[in-house]
């Protein structure tokens, strides 16, 4: 695992671009949900209401150089102390570990300063690289059907 700190912090409209892109590379769609090319009036549509939504926090996580390496999501579910996740690493960088950092230290994070219980993962099936990194850190298969597996990690389960 990388052993240099990674550091996180809010997403402001200076990532825009960065998500934009990396939410727009063909390895990111492959395994997203929706796998079409979103356009930037879309992007920033989505982003300026992210921001603005109390219910979702999204974590910019940088080196400390400030070289940008990702982004993780949490979108708090109203009415449940439920949170559902949702990570990106920037291309740059997959493949070296990240992922699995990112995870274990964003939901400690979340979970020691936000209101919830625990969190959910979807996952398509095909994304065995991002199953094997949840199941890595923690989270437990509990849905399965024929295109995605939900995970779940609760709160007084997190990897040290």
């Amino acid at each position: 695992m990388i052993e240099e700190p990674i550091y996180f912090r809010f997403a402001t409209k200076e990532d825009l671009k960065d998500i934009y892109n990396w939410r727009n590379d063909k390895q990111t769609r492959q395994v997203s949900f929706n796998s079409k090319k979103i356009s930037l009036n879309e992007h920033k549509e989505w982003f300026n209401k992210a921001v603005n939504n109390n219910y979702i926090n999204i974590f910019i996580i940088t080196k400390k150089n400030g070289d940008k390496i990702g982004q993780i999501r949490f979108n708090k579910n109203k009415n449940k102390k439920q949170t559902e996740i949702s990570i990106m690493i920037g291309p740059e960088y997959r493949g070296q570990g990240y992922g699995t950092r990112i995870l274990i230290e964003g939901t400690k994070l979340f979970f020691n300063n936000f209101d919830a219980t625990e969190i959910i993962a979807k996952i398509k099936n095909e994304n065995t690289a991002s199953l094997r990194v949840f199941e890595k850190t923690g989270f437990q298969k509990y849905k399965l059907n024929s295109k995605q597996s939900e995970l779940k990690l609760k709160k007084n389960a997190i990897r040290n």
